[in-house]
Protein backbone atom coordinates (compact mmCIF):
# COMPACT_ATOMS: atom_id res chain seq x y z
CA UNK A 1 0.00 0.00 0.00
CA UNK A 2 1.09 3.20 -1.12
CA UNK A 3 2.53 5.30 2.24
CA UNK A 4 0.00 8.50 1.31
CA UNK A 5 -3.16 6.04 0.99
CA UNK A 6 -2.19 5.02 4.32
CA UNK A 7 -1.78 8.28 5.89
CA UNK A 8 -5.13 9.45 4.17
CA UNK A 9 -7.31 6.73 5.06
CA UNK A 10 -6.00 6.94 8.52
CA UNK A 11 -7.07 10.32 8.48
CA UNK A 12 -10.29 9.80 7.13
CA UNK A 13 -10.99 6.84 10.08
CA UNK A 14 -9.72 9.19 12.77
CA UNK A 15 -12.41 11.91 11.04
CA UNK A 16 -15.53 9.20 11.06
CA UNK A 17 -14.45 7.98 15.01
CA UNK A 18 -13.81 11.63 16.04
CA UNK A 19 -17.64 12.78 14.79
CA UNK A 20 -19.05 9.55 15.67
CA UNK A 21 -17.41 10.22 19.55
CA UNK A 22 -19.11 13.76 19.57
CA UNK A 23 -22.51 13.15 18.68
CA UNK A 24 -22.21 10.11 20.59
CA UNK A 25 -21.30 12.27 24.09
CA UNK A 26 -23.21 15.46 22.50
CA UNK A 27 -26.47 13.33 22.03
CA UNK A 28 -26.47 11.52 26.06
CA UNK A 29 -28.20 13.92 27.31
CA UNK A 30 -31.31 13.34 24.95
CA UNK A 31 -34.73 11.77 26.17
CA UNK A 32 -37.07 11.93 23.73
CA UNK A 33 -38.07 13.02 19.89
CA UNK A 34 -38.15 17.07 21.21
CA UNK A 35 -34.46 16.57 22.53
CA UNK A 36 -33.19 15.24 19.20
CA UNK A 37 -35.02 17.28 16.74
CA UNK A 38 -35.31 20.76 18.78
CA UNK A 39 -31.66 20.62 20.61
CA UNK A 40 -33.86 20.19 24.08
CA UNK A 41 -35.75 23.71 23.24
CA UNK A 42 -32.74 25.69 24.52
CA UNK A 43 -32.45 28.79 23.64
CA UNK A 44 -29.83 29.64 20.94
CA UNK A 45 -29.66 32.99 19.03
CA UNK A 46 -30.89 33.26 15.46
CA UNK A 47 -27.89 34.65 14.32
CA UNK A 48 -25.19 31.72 15.06
CA UNK A 49 -27.92 29.42 13.79
CA UNK A 50 -27.92 31.25 10.34
CA UNK A 51 -24.71 31.37 10.34
CA UNK A 52 -24.13 27.44 10.93
CA UNK A 53 -26.32 27.04 8.35
CA UNK A 54 -24.90 29.03 5.38
CA UNK A 55 -21.24 27.84 6.50
CA UNK A 56 -22.23 23.68 6.21
CA UNK A 57 -23.85 24.45 2.75
CA UNK A 58 -20.77 26.59 1.22
CA UNK A 59 -18.09 24.29 0.40
CA UNK A 60 -14.12 25.13 -0.40
CA UNK A 61 -14.69 24.60 -3.96
CA UNK A 62 -16.87 28.10 -3.36
CA UNK A 63 -14.68 29.81 -1.59
CA UNK A 64 -11.87 29.00 -3.66
CA UNK A 65 -13.69 29.26 -7.13
CA UNK A 66 -16.03 31.76 -6.93
CA UNK A 67 -13.65 34.89 -6.61
CA UNK A 68 -11.74 33.72 -9.21
CA UNK A 69 -15.21 33.15 -11.55
CA UNK A 70 -16.24 37.06 -10.32
CA UNK A 71 -12.77 38.68 -10.85
CA UNK A 72 -12.49 36.52 -14.81
CA UNK A 73 -16.24 36.89 -15.58
CA UNK A 74 -16.90 40.89 -13.70
CA UNK A 75 -19.84 40.05 -12.40
CA UNK A 76 -21.82 39.51 -9.30
CA UNK A 77 -23.56 36.41 -9.89
CA UNK A 78 -22.93 34.81 -6.57
CA UNK A 79 -22.47 37.40 -4.44
CA UNK A 80 -26.31 37.49 -5.63
CA UNK A 81 -26.79 34.00 -4.50
CA UNK A 82 -25.66 34.72 -1.40
CA UNK A 83 -27.43 37.86 -0.44
CA UNK A 84 -30.31 35.60 -1.66
CA UNK A 85 -29.53 32.67 0.18
CA UNK A 86 -29.39 35.04 3.66
CA UNK A 87 -32.49 36.30 2.36
CA UNK A 88 -34.67 33.60 2.01
CA UNK A 89 -33.15 32.53 5.68
CA UNK A 90 -34.90 34.82 7.10
CA UNK A 91 -37.96 34.31 5.57
CA UNK A 92 -38.08 31.05 6.06
CA UNK A 93 -37.45 31.41 9.76
CA UNK A 94 -40.07 33.68 10.13
CA UNK A 95 -42.74 32.08 7.87
CA UNK A 96 -42.28 28.49 8.43
CA UNK A 97 -40.07 28.21 11.83
CA UNK A 98 -42.95 29.72 14.01
CA UNK A 99 -45.84 27.69 13.23
CA UNK A 100 -43.58 24.83 14.39
CA UNK A 101 -43.17 26.17 17.70
CA UNK A 102 -46.83 27.78 17.88
CA UNK A 103 -48.21 23.93 16.67
CA UNK A 104 -45.58 22.55 18.95
CA UNK A 105 -44.64 19.69 15.89
CA UNK A 106 -41.57 18.54 14.90
CA UNK A 107 -41.85 17.21 11.16
CA UNK A 108 -43.65 18.80 7.95
CA UNK A 109 -46.19 15.99 7.99
CA UNK A 110 -47.02 16.87 11.79
CA UNK A 111 -47.69 20.84 10.95
CA UNK A 112 -50.00 20.01 8.32
CA UNK A 113 -52.15 17.36 9.70
CA UNK A 114 -52.34 19.75 12.45
CA UNK A 115 -52.67 22.75 9.88
CA UNK A 116 -54.87 21.76 6.84
CA UNK A 117 -56.54 18.26 8.06
CA UNK A 118 -55.52 14.67 7.58
CA UNK A 119 -57.05 14.63 4.28
CA UNK A 120 -54.51 17.30 2.57
CA UNK A 121 -51.64 15.93 3.77
CA UNK A 122 -51.22 13.10 1.82
CA UNK A 123 -50.13 15.59 -1.86
CA UNK A 124 -46.86 15.80 -0.46
CA UNK A 125 -46.47 13.14 0.65
CA UNK A 126 -47.27 11.36 -2.57
CA UNK A 127 -45.17 14.34 -4.43
CA UNK A 128 -41.82 13.34 -2.03
CA UNK A 129 -42.18 9.64 -1.76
Amino acid sequence: MDSRLAIDSAVLLLYFVLIISIGLYMGRKEENLADFALGGRQNCRGGPMLASLIAAETSAGTFFGTPGEGFTFRNYTYLQLALGTILARILVSYIFIKPYYDYKVYSIYEYLTAALRRRRRRTPRQRFS
